[in-house]
């Protein structure tokens, strides 16, 4: 090759690469008001896990779970651990997340027995609600997901509707405090 169209193959080959840097598309954005109203998630957490039957409520475990911000806080990642008796009755991954290309809220669960589910954040009655439909026997149940803030840590509630959505049962809540043995949040 010449010297002047090797010359002008670079240059053209230089130009083009700037060009793609440039046009590079930013990192997406999540939505502000979940990133913010979810941000009391993050940290260490000591927990009690109850069922609710009619009127019956019950301690099933002690939880501990660790939440980390990732991706400019459009996500968390979340360590679960749960406790009876002195022995482990589940350890579980968690992460919270905004998809970008749907623009919707997810949360993705799966724990040591590989019982995975995922779930699906809506606004909802103004509350953020994470959902999912499930089977029970062959008949669909959907499973509806709270978590609040407290005064003293936040709640999670566990709620079941077999009627599509119409009236939703308390099947279980979580009460959540900061873990005094983590340090600060």
């Amino acid at each position: 090759m010449r010297p002047s169209v090797v010359f002008l193959l670079l240059a053209l080959l230089s130009h083009v690469g700037r060009g793609a840097q440039a046009q590079a598309p930013a990192a997406p954005a999540c939505a502000d008001s979940l990133a913010k109203t979810m941000a009391f998630l993050q940290g260490n957490w000591q927990g009690r896990s109850y069922s609710v039957s009619g009127r019956d409520t019950v301690l099933d475990a002690l939880m501990t779970v660790h939440s980390q911000s990732l991706f400019s806080r459009c996500a968390l990642e979340e360590h679960w651990k749960a406790v009876k008796d002195g022995h482990v009755l589940f350890t579980a991954k968690v992460i919270r997340a905004y998809d970008a290309s749907t623009q919707r809220w997810m949360v993705h669960y799966v724990d040591d027995g590989l019982n995975s589910q995922v779930y699906e954040g809506r606004l909802d009655a103004a509350e953020w609600r994470f959902f999912r439909t499930r089977l029970d026997r062959g008949v669909p149940i959907q499973v509806r997901l709270t978590w609040r803030p407290r005064k003293a840590g936040y709640e999670q509630l566990i709620e079941r509707s077999r009627d599509g959505g119409v009236t939703w049962t308390l099947g279980g809540f979580v009460t959540f405090q900061a873990d005094p043995s983590a340090g600060s949040r």
